[in-house]
């Protein structure tokens, strides 16, 4: 999912259109943060071992579009995956 789609989903989902353009910025960094970490935690639980090893070395070297290319490539429907992470996230939130 692409920064943008997430940013607007995230202003969407918690009804955050009428808030002030910085409270908005800080929400949707807070938010991405939290969805960041659920994302990462759900690919590492369906990857083997190896794989997990695999995607911490790359993560550690910051180059986080290796990264979602290598669990793009082990996950199927990534997208769709990371979508509903984050609407799982979003939606935790809203209780």
């Amino acid at each position: 999912m692409d920064p943008n789609t997430l940013k607007n989903l995230i202003i969407r989902e918690l009804g955050a259109e009428a808030l002030p353009e910085e409270a908005r910025d800080d929400l949707i960094i807070k938010i991405g943060e939290n969805i960041m970490k659920r994302t990462t935690l759900a690919i590492l639980k369906r990857l083997t071992i190896e794989e997990q090893n695999e995607f911490e070395k790359i993560a550690e070297t910051g180059d986080y579009q290796v990264a979602y290319n290598f669990a793009s490539s082990k996950i199927e429907n990534f997208q769709e995956f990371i979508k509903n992470e984050a609407l799982q996230e979003i939606m935790e939130l809203k209780k």
